[in-house]
């Protein structure tokens, strides 16, 4: 949420509304990243390539947790113990776009390294590896259109 302030001189009635309607937004925002972070989201409807990565994402997964976009049935976020997964590279990079040719239908994605660029790669004090994509059309990032992965010390993805 981006809040432009502009001093003018508001009623003290319409400063109360102001601030109820921004509180009622603000606990909103809340009860909405509570549902997100719980996993509390049920499944969409998928389509059939969906359907099977996700079951073949689920029987390969350790404690897998998707919270999804019900506008366009696409996960948001999806958070794992462990995947069961043959890695073809030590690189970060190519296991991002190994996991994305392998799941990416769940994504709707069909072919990861033209339309997905690597925007960056860094490792935070906990030895945790995160790798970002931006999405691209005809080389032009589209706006709101990354995706994140997250990999612990050992190399397993986290999300």
């Amino acid at each position: 949420m981006i809040i432009l302030l502009k001093q003018v001189r508001i009623p003290r009635m319409q400063k109360l509304l102001l601030i109820t309607a921004l509180v009622f937004s603000i606990g909103s925002m809340s009860s909405a990243a509570l549902a997100f972070v719980s996993g509390n989201q049920s499944t969409p409807q998928l389509d059939d390539q969906q359907a099977v990565q996700y079951q073949e994402l689920k029987s390969k997964a350790s404690n897998l947790h998707v919270s999804w976009d019900e506008r366009d049935a696409l996960p948001d976020w999806v958070r794992m113990t462990s995947l069961d997964i043959n890695w073809q590279s030590d690189d970060y990079t190519e296991r991002v776009y190994q996991f994305l040719e392998e799941y990416g239908q769940l994504y709707g994605i069909t072919d990861p390294r033209p339309t997905l660029q690597v925007q960056g790669q860094k490792q935070d004090t906990l030895g945790m590896t995160h790798v970002t994509l931006q999405q691209v059309y005809d080389g032009v990032p589209i706006y709101g259109s990354q995706l994140q992965f997250h990999f612990r010390s050992d190399g397993t993805i986290s999300s």
